[in-house]
C-alpha cells in the first residue's frame, strides 16, 4: 500500500501563496469598479439619447417652469399610460430598461413623455397612482 505524501510548505512558500490570493482579490474588486463606473456612463448616455428623442423639456403644458424645465436633472421619464412600475419591474437593470424605451420611442410609439419632477408627481397623485 503506498503511502499518501504530503506536500510540506515553507513558511515562505505560505506566505508567496497567501500574497498572491490578496493580489487576486485586489484585482478583482478593481475590476468591479471599473464595471462599475462604465454602466454607470452607459446609461447616462442612453439616458441622454431619451431626453433628446422626446425633446429634452418638461412636455407638461402647465408646467410652473417657464416654456417647460429643461434641466436633465429634473426631467424624468414619465409612461403616458401609467404602469411603468410594472414595466420596469421587468427588466434587470436600468440599461435594458433604456434601450427598450430607445427602440419603442424609434419605431413611432407615443407611450413616453418627459416630464419634470414636479409635473410628475402631481400627475401621478391626480391619477391615483400613488397613496397621499
Amino acid at each position: 500500500m503506498k503511502e499518501k505524501q504530503h506536500m510540506e510548505l515553507s513558511v515562505g512558500a505560505i506566505q508567496y501563496l497567501w500574497r498572491q490570493r490578496l493580489n487576486m482579490e485586489q484585482k478583482r474588486e478593481q475590476q468591479k469598479e471599473k464595471d462599475k463606473a462604465f454602466l454607470r456612463k452607459y446609461r447616462l448616455r442612453l439616458r441622454m439619447e431619451i431626453l433628446l428623442l422626446l425633446g429634452n423639456k418638461c412636455s407638461n403644458p402647465n408646467c410652473l417652469v417657464p416654456n417647460g424645465c429643461m434641466d436633465s436633472r429634473c426631467l424624468q421619464i414619465d409612461h403616458v399610460n401609467g404602469g411603468g412600475a410594472k414595466e420596469i419591474r421587468k427588466f434587470h437593470c436600468g440599461a435594458s430598461f433604456y434601450l427598450r424605451v430607445i427602440d419603442k420611442i424609434k419605431s413611432g410609439s407615443k407611450d413616453y413623455q418627459l416630464l419634470c419632477a414636479n409635473c410628475n408627481w402631481i400627475k401621478r397623485v391626480e391619477n391615483g397612482e400613488i397613496r397621499t
